[in-house]
């Protein structure tokens, strides 16, 4: 009896550990997994953290500049976390070329993110893509 009772707890701890939370450390996780696959250039994955209402404008973005634009690397500057409205900005700088102009350009870009209930997790509302197309040469 006391074994199954010590099963059933593990089992509903692991899923309570996996469930997204409306807090800092699970945004800061779905930036970074937001982040990483748009700097691979798996913009499936990256759709992933985008909510329904921003994916049209997201994919017409990555259509823009897909081939075109390469993100070398991101720093999180800041996550405004203590803002009471449920839509939380986040500060990145981005460092990126251009396959017609290699030059190595940096962009501050401000994200916007929400959480969602269904499905549960974190969601990028705004991802600023347009930041990047706005400087290509």
């Amino acid at each position: 009896m006391s074994l199954i009772f010590i099963l059933l707890l593990f089992s509903v701890s692991c899923a309570t550990i996996n469930k997204p939370k409306n807090d800092e450390k699970s945004l800061l996780i779905a930036v970074q997994g937001f982040l990483k696959a748009m700097k691979w250039e798996e913009y499936k994955i990256a759709s992933v953290w985008v909510a329904p209402s921003a994916k049209e404008d997201f994919w017409k973005n990555i259509d823009r500049f897909q081939g075109k634009l390469h993100l070398l690397d991101y720093e999180i500057r800041d996550i405004g976390f203590q803002n009471p409205n449920p839509t939380k900005t986040v500060l990145l700088r981005c460092r990126y070329y251009s396959t017609s102009d290699p030059e190595l350009r940096t962009k501050t870009l401000h994200q916007k993110w929400v959480f969602s209930v269904s499905p549960e997790g974190w969601q990028v509302l705004e991802p600023d893509l347009g930041g990047f197309l706005s400087e290509q040469p």
